[in-house]
């Protein structure tokens, strides 16, 4: 199989942080061609790290989210050159991972008669749809996404790129894209499967899980072999710090990455959540300001180890 991957990259702090490195680097054996798309403005430095793993990078305003992104970059690349390839696939790095070798997944779904595939699916819902509670059709979710030749070269694909636009509003890119892609080529007569499926499960009843496995049962995800876990879930998981423990037990994955990400991305009060929040303070700050102010705020649940914190800080 000749297999190529756009990648669509977005940072709020114009970083590429470890886990995206990591991640090309264990995905890049699998893929002929690597496109990096990103919707951030890195510097050059992080530009050179990710030609090790990417054959090139396109750099763009985040208008249109990663569909958007992905419009760009396969435009860019050439509807008509996409022939000399077996597949492709689309993805974001809005999850960690892969916690195992792409090989496995490969393996499983390569060998399916199937014409498009994914990691995960939405159950379909009568409502709660972003942006407006409505109806959510049952799709692939876009964070990976592969299509085979006979889908990449027909004329619903095309047309589908053809017609995204350009939204600022990331509930209309789910409303109009994510949520519908998957139906819409169903539709046009193309066959697709899942990696992990709700059916998968039988030791849970399916009626009290949310339709949105990936995001708000990671912890199920991860028992069931999930090559991935959004970064989300993490936010929105009631302990994180187990979802820690789960891929610490079941996966070789390290664990550093997760950490050094929420540090740098998050403030204090999301990323305690998931470890302590490490501010780096220069070393020759006091050369550059002799005298400033610095503000403590200290929530104590036992009150007679406030002394004794205290008197740390003044060490400090």
């Amino acid at each position: 199989m000749k297999r190529a991957l756009f990648f669509v990259h977005y940072n709020p702090q114009n970083l590429v942080s470890n886990y995206i490195y990591y991640m090309l680097k264990e995905l890049k054996p699998f893929f002929d061609k690597v496109i990096f798309i990103s919707n951030s403005l890195i510097d050059q430095k992080q530009i050179q790290e990710i030609y090790k793993y990417a054959n090139k990078v396109i750099q763009r305003p985040n208008r249109g989210f990663d569909f958007g992104a992905w419009k760009d970059a396969l435009i860019d690349f050439g509807f008509s050159n996409l022939v000399e390839y077996d597949s492709i696939t689309l993805m974001n790095d809005t999850c960690f991972g892969p916690f195992f070798s792409l090989r496995k997944i490969l393996d499983k779904m390569e060998n399916l008669n199937i014409d498009f595939w994914g990691l995960t699916k939405h159950k379909e819902t009568k409502n709660g749809m972003p942006g407006n509670n409505g109806p959510v059709h049952e799709h692939i979710q876009s964070y990976f996404m592969t299509f085979n030749r006979n889908v990449v070269l027909s004329d619903y694909f095309n047309k589908f790129w053809s017609n995204v636009e350009y939204f600022i509003d990331v509930n209309k890119v789910i409303q109009n894209y994510e949520t519908q892609f998957t139906r819409y080529l169903s539709q046009s007569g193309f066959k697709w499967d899942v990696f992990i499926d709700l059916k998968d499960i039988n030791f849970i009843n399916n009626n009290n899980l949310h339709p949105n496995l990936l995001t708000w049962h990671p912890d199920i995800l991860i028992k069931l072999c999930t090559p991935f876990i959004k970064i989300k879930s993490f936010i929105i998981f009631e302990n994180p710090y187990y979802l820690i423990d789960l891929i610490k037990k079941n996966y070789n994955y390290p664990i550093e990455l997760i950490y050094d990400y929420f540090n740098d991305v998050y403030v204090s009060n999301i990323s305690f959540k998931i470890q302590n929040k490490n501010i780096i303070v220069r070393n020759n700050i006091s050369k550059i300001k002799p005298y400033f102010k610095i503000a403590l705020h200290y929530h104590a649940f036992y009150i007679e180890i406030t002394k004794e914190f205290l008197f740390l800080i003044k060490n400090y």
